[in-house]
């Protein structure tokens, strides 16, 4: 790491803060908590909203949900989300303060589940949030008044660039609302976007199963061999039904 600063991620207007404004505009607190994921970095801040007048009793607090690429550079997948929205608890002692929740440094898969840890802000009490594993946001298609046609796929994505230094990987999804009319097709193509025969979407076997991590296979093959260069993997979706394909995440991994 070298010694310079680099301007991560921000909310609020871009003015210089003062004390007449304080506490009264839109704010990052506190930072993020950060979870390396392997390629992306999720992080979970403190979404502070500020009130008129910058009163702290009346200023409530949600958490949203960054990523970044690069652990430098975060950006928010939907700009000004509630990722955790803070609420009023019954069991909550009463608080002088608006309802507010705090980031922790605590996330963890554990099964079919991803568990994270946070604070009622204020109180001091410990929180845990669980969702079905790796699924805290999804990729689906939007099917216009057209539909989904049989000539081309009416949605898709494709991947970075990504560089195996091994053979006997393979490709995993994580997926939701497949079924025989709900389907998915992946396609692994080189760093100019070119099929790499054998991996073609016409050899692809389709994925019309839900699971946290169904295998992907070509023709019945499903291990790469050592490419000698980088890598993307194209996904596409299809079927009368694609608009109830929810894709959670793609894993590359050695089996």
């Amino acid at each position: 790491w070298t010694r310079s600063n680099v301007l991560s991620f921000r909310r609020g207007p871009l003015v210089e803060e003062t004390p007449e404004i304080t506490n009264t505009i839109e704010e990052v607190h506190l930072g993020a908590s950060l979870i390396n994921k392997g390629n992306v970095v999720l992080g979970i801040y403190g979404q502070w909203h500020g009130v008129p007048g910058g009163d702290r009793h009346y200023i409530r607090m949600d958490l949203g949900l960054v990523i970044s690429n690069d652990g430098m550079h975060f950006r928010e997948p939907i700009p000004d989300y509630a990722f955790m929205p803070a609420f009023e608890e019954a069991d909550l002692p009463v608080t002088s303060r608006a309802p507010s929740v705090a980031q922790g440094q605590g996330m963890a898969n554990i099964g079919d589940k991803t568990h994270y840890w946070y604070e009622a802000w204020g109180d001091g009490l410990v929180r845990m949030a669980t969702w079905e594993r790796d699924r805290l946001g999804y990729f689906n298609a939007y099917v216009g008044e057209g539909g989904a046609t049989a000539k081309a796929p009416a949605a898709e994505l494709t991947s970075c660039p990504m560089r195996l230094s091994n053979e006997g990987n393979k490709v995993f999804l994580n997926a939701g609302g497949l079924s025989e009319k709900a389907e998915l097709t992946v396609e692994i193509q080189d760093r100019e976007f070119e099929p790499i025969r054998g991996f073609t979407a016409a050899e692809c076997d389709p994925i019309r199963v839900s699971g946290f991590r169904q295998p992907v296979t070509w023709k019945g093959k499903g291990e790469f061999p050592a490419f000698p260069h980088p890598i993307r993997v194209r996904v596409m979706f299809g079927g009368d039904l694609i608009e109830r394909i929810k894709l959670y995440a793609i894993y590359v991994a050695r089996v």
